[in-house]
């Protein structure tokens, strides 16, 4: 198994890039994953661990490939 940070923040753009702004107050969660799991399988986690009503919050999930 391997480790899979998830971290709560939003995309803004700013001049000519893309940033990643954590917010701090929610914070990260590490889970664990391996070749079975799906991306989309971080979804029903993220509404659990961060206490979100799916009816009311729409989750989107994004990646950075590490160099």
């Amino acid at each position: 198994m391997d480790q899979i940070i998830l971290v709560c923040g939003r995309w803004i753009f700013e001049k000519t890039r893309w940033l990643f702004v954590v917010d701090n107050s929610k914070g990260c969660r590490v889970h664990e994953g391996n070749s079975e799991t799906n991306f989309h399988d971080f979804v029903p986690m993220v509404y659990e661990d961060y206490g979100l009503d799916n009816r009311l919050f729409e989750v989107v999930l994004s990646y950075k490939i590490s160099n």
